[in-house]
């Protein structure tokens, strides 16, 4: 029911959505880890829902998203 409310808001609105496969791919996105001394994210906390509100002064992340919500139009 969740992700079908999520989704139907996203279309209602017309939100770009991304989906993903693994709700602990989200929460390394988000932060919701620690990293090892190898750089690698350990202890991820899995995450159902995140939101970009502001992208900030990187832009390079803003061109990212962008892209690809341009190439599933």
């Amino acid at each position: 029911m969740y992700v079908k409310l999520v989704e139907a808001l996203c279309n209602e609105h017309n939100i770009p959505l991304i989906k993903v496969a693994d709700k602990k791919i989200i929460g390394e996105w988000c932060g919701l880890c620690k990293y090892d001394k190898e750089g690698k994210a350990r202890k991820v906390v899995g995450c159902s829902c995140a939101v970009v509100k502001d992208y900030g002064n990187e832009e390079q992340g803003k061109q990212v998203l962008q892209q690809y919500f341009d190439s599933k139009k």
